[in-house]
């Protein structure tokens, strides 16, 4: 059966590690969600998985010396997530040390600019923005040769109707946004292009959380 990694699962170990803590002491001292984010941005080193699992929605976060500034996008309409995860592992190290420590100033305008495009794509709800707002050339190539057919997957899921594709984080899963009746088959053509690779994947289509993590405590 498909695989995620095991890195890619810990952010959400350690969130729920420390949410059930929040349930069980919550009563005997106070414990807010605050606390559990920085404590969830401390156990990661940074705050791009903990800010959005907790809190939900569509998040822009980052670190300003030891200060945490994250700000909630606008919710996400007429927009499905599809997760193509394919049937081998990727380990979020193995993927850190493929990239360079330096990058050219053409790169890092390229993939910059690109950055503040998503943004107002989200803000404005101009999807058909995503497939160049998805473009990078800051990781991509350089992960490319570690997931096999990643180039294909993405050029299947925009073919099928994606707004736009691009590796989720370290990977190997690869994340399209498509309009909701289109997801399941851009789901299937991404699997199929996997297969062309010897992969097979699993596809899922998500909506975006709103609500981020809970817990309660159970007597």
């Amino acid at each position: 059966s498909p695989r995620t990694t095991a890195s890619s699962a810990v952010p959400a170990a350690r969130l729920a590690a420390l949410l059930a803590v929040q349930a069980i002491f919550k009563e005997e001292r106070r414990f807010e969600d605050e606390e559990v984010l920085d404590w969830a941005c401390r156990l990661e080193g940074h705050p791009d998985n903990a800010v959005p699992a907790l809190l939900g929605g569509v998040r822009l976060s980052l670190k300003d010396g030891g200060r945490l500034v994250q700000v909630k996008l606008r919710e996400p309409k007429d927009l499905a997530v599809v997760v193509c995860v394919p049937d081998f592992e990727l380990s979020t190290e193995k993927a850190r040390k493929v990239l360079p420590e330096k990058v050219a100033r053409a790169d890092a305008v390229f993939t910059s600019a690109r950055v503040g495009l998503l943004i107002y794509a989200f803000e404005t709800r101009r999807w058909q923005l995503l497939r160049t707002a998805m473009q990078d050339v800051l990781h991509q190539p350089y992960r490319r040769p570690l997931v096999p057919g990643l180039r294909h997957v993405i050029e299947a899921a925009e073919a099928a109707g994606a707004f736009g594709a691009a590796l989720s984080g370290a990977g190997p899963s690869v994340l399209a946004f498509a309009p909701p009746a289109k997801a399941p088959s851009v789901g299937r053509a991404m699997q199929k292009a996997f297969l062309k690779w010897r992969a097979e994947s699993r596809a899922l289509v998500l909506d975006v959380d709103k609500k981020g993590a809970t817990a309660k405590r159970v007597e």
